[in-house]
């Protein structure tokens, strides 16, 4: 029996086992990442960095980045339309989507840097699932990996990108 012959006889036998179960069987996709973003702010400067990947409404990926770097320095604004999918699916190779789930809920830390800036990285799938890891927690190393990967692709991504306007509505 070659290797359609064997997949149409498993097909054939999860049917039979539905049908007796009375359960249905379903072989949905995994949910894409569809949303990265990277927060850090709150340290003793006062500054902060903020920085968003997600597909739009049309299908094409955008990114932003929002950055003053201190208080009283000047907002910057840079922003990239039609980034190719790879940089999400890149960011999205690091974990699985189980274990993120499993570490977003990780109890808060009992060591506390009170001048260290806080650091979130969100999550959303296309399912409408979402999750966020935040620095204050205690959270495995491979999760504080997921958090420098997600913040270096974004990085090199937008470091170089125009500088615009920011449209108060965006």
């Amino acid at each position: 029996m070659n290797i359609n012959g064997k997949a149409t006889a498993l097909l054939a036998v999860l049917a039979i086992f539905s049908t007796v179960l009375g359960t249905p069987v379903c072989f949905a996709a995994e949910p894409e990442l569809v949303l990265c973003s990277y927060y850090s702010g709150g340290g003793m400067s006062g500054g902060h960095l903020y920085m968003k990947l997600w597909v739009q409404e049309d299908g094409t990926l955008k990114a932003t980045l929002d950055s003053q770097e201190e208080n009283g320095a000047p907002k910057i604004h840079r922003e990239l339309v039609g980034v190719p999918r790879e940089k999400l699916d890149e960011i999205a190779a690091t974990f699985s989507r189980d274990d993120l789930f499993q570490w977003e809920k990780a109890p808060p830390s009992e060591v506390v840097a009170l001048d260290a800036d806080n650091i979130s990285v969100g999550f959303r799938y296309s399912d409408g699932s979402k999750a966020m890891l935040h620095s204050g927690y205690d959270m495995p190393k491979e999760a504080f990996a997921v958090e420098r990967k997600a913040q270096t692709v974004l990085w090199e991504l937008l470091k170089d990108a125009p500088q615009v306007e920011k449209q108060e509505n965006a």
